[in-house]
């Protein structure tokens, strides 16, 4: 419950305040702060940073010494603490994911919480229950590179933070276009009433380094569970270097196991699909009552109205409740004339019909692709990949959201008569915002690597490129994609900036993933062509074979093609 650990012959402990401790030796000597602890319960000393008694300050730890303990146990009237647990009322203990943020694929690690539940079932009921999540305590003056550098090296302080779930729910389903998944955890009635008395004993006393890619959100919370039950004990045990929200749900999952689930998806899902399934004529309703209350009022379309309302759920709780005068007169009048009536869609139950990915079966982190090859001209060859992470557009798509990808620090090499490396990948993230005329979202792209393959320039250079285009939703996962790329290439000789123009298809059915892409670019006022089929079958989780066929077309023509088997590790 202090989290402790071990170094070496000592101990240390990362908690950011001494009032988390009896005596600052404590710190360092778990043996001198459970008996100094002892001390202070007979003394009725007044500890912790609200200077209580000590069953007062740290209720879970006196039920631990208690039941070894059982001679000191005394009634004390902690009338804080009590009202403070009353209130909260937690009967379960939901673990809740928050997927990606459509526009931002570094979210794609999702973002995870707990839900104290009251035992209510309707969704009304959970909406009043309490959340809690690990905060990191950030710098509103400090810049982009700071703040970055910070996060990295643990230099914010991530504190406990509780609030009423509906505030969560308003932040990521709502204004972020976030799904939220809830995993019921197997603790019993004794474990939550354990985990609440921590939760009061961290949360007043004390905060713990936030790193982003380590000791993050989800790693605390898990760590929460860990400190009153030590059976679970699943972040010591983790496998990889980084602990992503989306792998400390699936280490829950593989330790312990997730009860119950529950979805909820996005508002701005569900206002796609309404926009999707409406007339031409009602969409361009919709796209001018947005703006144009003479338009509104005129609206008589039941799906238009729906629809509207819910653009305006998103519009409220994006700006914060801060909108302009006329923004407040269409969206008043829009629920005015929707409580108007009382007819509902036909469609709307297969509208609101559950959709996506659920992220318990996301593919590990960590990926190994081995292969051969071929060119044309040469003999056949052995190539691989290795990489950190994390999700590309051929990577298995089960429990992901086709919206964001991301990968980060791999490379590539190919064995013939020598080891050579092909390509060394600092991160490449591709942003495919669904894009509608009714609600304009433009993609992105950005990629950043060393380039040893001399095919464009013909000579080593390494690559900074970046792009916007659209992305057009022709099903449920699959997408067609364009955009226009300006690639800075630099080299021993200088620095090249070489345009691009790059269009592909994305089709996905079930387990098998089609990748049809072009790209023209522009070299010495040549145009160099390059069409290639990226096509993938996975058969489980961390399992598939990929295959390729790439033709390029400049100043020579190259065929290339290869069949590689792909792990995740």
């Amino acid at each position: 419950m202090l989290y402790y650990e071990k170094s070496g012959d000592s101990y240390k402990n990362d908690a950011s305040h001494d009032y988390f401790f009896v005596t600052k030796e404590g710190r360092s000597n778990p043996q001198l702060e459970w008996d100094n602890s002892i001390l202070a319960i007979k003394d009725r000393r007044k500890v912790g940073q609200l200077k209580k008694e000590f069953q007062c300050a740290f209720p879970a730890r006196y039920e631990l010494i208690i039941k070894k303990n059982p001679k000191l146990k005394e009634s004390r009237d902690c009338p804080e603490f009590n009202e403070w647990k009353n209130e909260i009322g937690a009967k379960e203990i939901y673990l809740v994911y928050a997927s990606s943020y459509v526009s931002n694929p570094a979210s794609m690690f999702g973002h995870s919480f707990l839900r104290f539940s009251r035992g209510g079932k309707k969704r009304s009921d959970s909406l009043l229950d309490y959340s809690v999540g690990f905060m990191a305590l950030t710098n509103p003056d400090d810049n982009a590179i700071m703040y970055s550098v910070k996060g990295i090296v643990g230099g914010y302080i991530g504190h406990f933070d509780i609030k009423p779930f509906y505030m969560q729910v308003g932040l990521y389903q709502n204004a972020e276009d976030r799904d939220l998944w809830e995993y019921k955890l197997p603790l019993s009635t004794q474990e939550v009433d354990l985990v609440i008395k921590h939760m009061w004993e961290v949360s007043r006393n004390t905060g713990f380094p936030y790193y982003f890619f380590d000791e993050n959100c989800s790693y605390y919370v898990i760590k929460l569970i860990e400190a009153v039950n030590k059976n679970w004990n699943i972040t010591n045990k983790r496998s990889y270097i980084f602990a992503h929200p989306i792998e400390t749900l699936k280490w829950v999952k593989k330790r312990k196991g997730l009860l119950e689930r529950q979805h909820f998806e996005s508002i701005n899902k569900v206002l796609r699909r309404r926009i999707s399934q409406m007339s031409k004529d009602e969409k361009k309703d919709f796209k001018k009552a947005k703006s144009n209350l003479e338009v509104l009022k005129k609206i008589k379309s039941i799906a238009v109205l729906d629809a509207l309302i819910d653009y305006w759920k998103f519009e409220n709780y994006d700006k914060k409740t801060i909108l302009t005068k006329k923004e407040h007169a269409l969206m008043d009048t829009t629920f005015s004339m929707r409580a108007q009536s009382r007819n509902r869609l036909k469609d709307e139950k297969t509208i609101l019909k559950e959709r996506g990915q659920d992220p318990q079966f996301f593919h590990d982190p960590n990926k190994l692709t081995l292969g051969l090859s071929q060119t044309s001209g040469e003999s056949v060859e052995l190539e691989g990949t290795y990489a950190l992470g994390y999700h590309g557009l051929i990577d298995n798509p089960r429990g992901h959201d086709d919206f964001s990808y991301i990968d980060y620090f791999s490379f590539s090499f190919k064995l013939k008569k020598s080891f050579k490396i092909k390509r060394v990948k600092l991160i490449e993230i591709n942003s495919h915002a669904p894009f509608y005329w009714e609600l304009p979202k433009l993609s992105w792209r950005f990629n950043s690597y060393y380039d040893n393959e001399k095919i464009v320039l013909r000579k080593k250079n390494s690559v900074l490129e970046g792009g916007l285009g659209l992305t057009l939703f022709i099903s449920e996962r699959s997408f067609q994609y364009s955009f226009v790329n300006i690639q800075n290439r630099i080299h021993s000789r200088g620095v090249r900036l070489l345009p691009e123009f790059r269009t592909g298809l994305k089709l996905v059915f079930n387990n098998f993933i089609i990748n049809p892409e072009y790209s023209l670019i522009e070299l010495n006022s040549k145009e160099r062509h390059s069409a290639k089929s990226d096509f993938a079958y996975y058969w489980n989780e961390n399992n598939g074979v990929i295959g390729y066929l790439k033709n390029t077309v400049g100043d020579s023509q190259q065929f290339e093609f290869g069949m590689k088997y792909r792990i995740y590790l």
